[in-house]
């Protein structure tokens, strides 16, 4: 298993074969910054290809911690993005366009955190299956 930390160490990409223990590393990393910072209660996030790793995250936390899959996740960040813009989503959204407000979500939740290093994490996910 690999764990690779990001500048900030609130970034962590974990991966691993099957098995290797990269959902226990996630939660228990979690679990660690959520005792050192409770103030970020509801500001924590595990993201897993699967939904099955989703759920099993969610559960293993009591609930604690929303396990979310990355697609569900960037959903979620777009949606709120055209929202907050008054705007309906398209039906197709312009790579340009998306990593636009992908950014602006991503300062807006992650004010800590390089927005170009969380994107690049999330499209090691997306392409490499990370």
């Amino acid at each position: 298993m690999n764990e690779n930390n990001g500048k900030t160490g609130v970034c962590i990409l974990t991966e691993g074969v099957a098995g290797a223990g990269k959902t226990t590393a996630a939660i228990n990393n979690a679990n660690d910054y959520l005792a050192e910072h409770p103030e970020k209660k509801n500001k924590v996030f595990l993201l897993t290809l699967t939904n099955t790793g989703a759920k099993e995250i969610t559960s293993r936390t009591e609930m604690r911690i929303s396990g979310n899959t990355m697609h569900s996740f960037c959903w979620s960040l777009l949606k709120t993005q055209y929202a907050l813009k008054n705007s309906s989503i398209p039906k197709i959204i312009d790579e340009s366009v998306s990593k636009k407000y992908m950014l602006e979500s991503i300062m807006t939740y992650c004010p800590n955190d390089d927005p170009e290093m969380v994107c690049r994490c999330i499209s090691d996910i997306r392409l490499f299956g990370r």
